[in-house]
């Protein structure tokens, strides 16, 4: 089965509502320069989560779907945990515990995917260059129960291959305006 989604919709789910952030990260701030980190709730299971830092809440109440905007954070090694909205921080048991290491000057994507059970975090470096006349779109396969995909515009040659979970292409330059595309198994032709 064939789905088609325009780019704009693609864009619009990439980029959703922004989320309460409390700046956690700040009172960590040393000489050594910032990154920028944003979130992504993509474990489609997994209830809404709270996300702390170094102990503290910095996202709160995030639903499945919701990539939050780009903290600026120190650079450095930072204690990231997830945990159910609500749940007692000191009491229970998180779902995602990892220090995570950002670099200066850097742009990182920090994915919960996979299903509750099962749940990961994938860390994703961001690199966009946009230029003034189009834009820059990447895909990143976050569905661990779906196979390869091959995406295309609508009607047309595959323009990304055997796309499988966890990976993301590079980023590709488009026009401006809409563009539809279809997300295909990989190997499967559009009839």
């Amino acid at each position: 089965q064939v789905r088609s989604f325009t780019r704009s919709a693609i864009v619009a789910g990439a980029l959703s509502a922004a989320l309460v952030a409390v700046s956690a990260f700040g009172a960590l701030a040393q000489d050594t320069g910032t990154a920028k980190v944003r979130v992504l709730h993509a474990s489609p299971d997994a209830p809404a989560v709270d996300v702390y830092a170094d102990g503290a809440a910095v996202l709160t109440n995030v639903p499945f779907g919701v990539i939050s905007d780009y903290l600026e954070v120190p650079a450095g090694d930072h204690h990231i945990q997830v945990f159910a909205a609500g749940a007692d921080a000191m009491a229970d048991t998180a779902v995602i515990d990892a220090t995570l290491t950002f670099a200066a000057d850097t742009m990182t994507t920090v994915a919960a995917t996979n299903s509750v059970d099962s749940i990961e975090a994938q860390v994703i470096a961001d690199a966009p260059m946009p230029t003034w006349d189009g834009a820059q779109v990447r895909v990143v396969h976050l569905s661990a129960d779906t196979p390869a995909v091959d995406i295309a515009p609508d009607g047309g040659e595959e323009i990304i291959q055997g796309l499988a979970y966890p990976t993301a292409t590079g980023y590709l330059t488009v026009p401006a305006g809409q563009l539809d595309v279809e997300l295909r198994p990989a190997g499967a032709v559009d009839g």
